[in-house]
């Protein structure tokens, strides 16, 4: 039993390592959200609520979106092994809202990133629909695209 468990810690320390060395020598990124999102009401949509996300944003989401028209923002995570972010986009009428829950993970820092996910809720009238563009492997960034009907 002993020996098994001193096979286990050192497997388990050799993982730790591994992650350790591949963060100093500049292989692990933290990944870079790109998310688009589109009002495709009769009305404006706002203010955004994106409070809820683990990183940096590259610029303000701003107060409203108009109808029509969309808006883009990046989320510079603030992990090298996840990125999770909530936005929620309100009607100005109040007839709905769009709360879209985003997030991809990987199981250790130099290992395979999982597949992006987003799961999107509606209350009140209208859709919520999302669709991923585009996917990078390697450092796990990914674009989304959101959009409010």
């Amino acid at each position: 039993m002993r020996i098994w468990i001193s096979v286990l810690a050192a497997l388990v320390g050799f993982s730790w390592a591994d992650g350790l060395n591949a963060v100093a020598a500049g292989r692990i990124t933290k990944p870079l959200v790109s998310i688009t999102l589109s009002n495709n009401t009769d009305g404006a949509i706002g203010p955004l609520d994106a409070s809820n996300c683990a990183g940096t944003w590259s610029d303000n989401w701003g107060n409203l979106i108009a109808r029509e028209q969309h808006r883009t923002n990046q989320l510079s995570s603030a992990l090298a092994s996840s990125v999770a972010c909530v936005v929620v986009a309100k009607r100005q009428d109040k007839r709905g809202r769009c709360r879209f829950v985003i997030s991809r993970l990987r199981h250790h820092l130099d290992g395979p990133w999982k597949a992006p996910s987003v799961v999107a809720y509606t209350s009140g009238r209208g859709t919520c629909r999302f669709q991923i563009l585009q996917t990078d492997l390697t450092r796990g960034d990914f674009d989304v695209h959101l959009s409010m009907r």
